[in-house]
């Protein structure tokens, strides 16, 4: 299923966003811009909203918002607030000041890894190791057989060669000894060579 997609929004008692009577028809891309205390802050803020599923604290009390996606569904301030959690990154002045710590020359990791993401973090560390202690066995197994193969071919040559020396057959191969022995029936009682 596609990730869907901010189709239109509208915006009332947001800040500059008086009343947003006609709801605002984004595109699957948008570039916001504009001078100082245009809205683009708010706008952001009602994004990291949906973004988090809790209704950012700079937001005004009494405001609204609106807003409809692709596939029909529609998500406000009061409902619906965690439809987006986890497909929207917001990256503004609140994230600028809640992980840059410019004093102090430091700032806080983009992602942050829970009890989960380690655990998997733990299993993804646990395969590649599995995955290379498999390599490692395939490719030595991969060299005996390649040394075992080339060892049975150098003995179905020269037993082939043997076998037509002795029986005086001049064109006796490889390829005949194979074909000569897939028509023996072997079983436990068979002779040993």
């Amino acid at each position: 299923m596609p990730t869907p997609i901010i189709h239109n929004i509208a915006l009332k008692n947001m800040g500059v966003f008086r009343d947003s009577k006609t709801p605002q028809t984004l595109q699957k891309y948008n570039l916001i811009y504009g001078f100082n205390g245009s809205g683009k802050t708010t706008l952001s803020r009602v994004f990291n909203s949906l973004s988090t599923g809790v209704v950012h604290t700079d937001l005004p009390d009494n405001g609204t918002f609106r807003v409809e996606l692709n596939n029909d569904s529609v998500l406000t301030n009061i409902s619906n607030q965690d439809y987006l959690i986890g497909r929207l990154l917001v990256f503004n002045v609140d994230f600028i000041e809640a992980n840059f710590r410019w004093k102090e020359g430091k700032a806080n990791p983009v992602f942050y890894l829970g009890s989960d993401q380690m655990e998997r973090a733990d299993d993804l560390k646990r395969m590649l190791n599995q995955k290379n202690e498999l390599n490692t066995k395939y490719d030595t197994a991969y060299r005996d057989y390649s040394y075992k193969k080339n060892v049975f071919y150098t003995f179905k040559r020269s037993t082939a060669r043997n076998i037509g020396e002795k029986l005086l057959l001049r064109n006796y191969t490889a390829p005949n000894l194979v074909q000569d022995y897939s028509f023996y029936d072997y079983d436990m009682t068979s002779p040993q060579f």
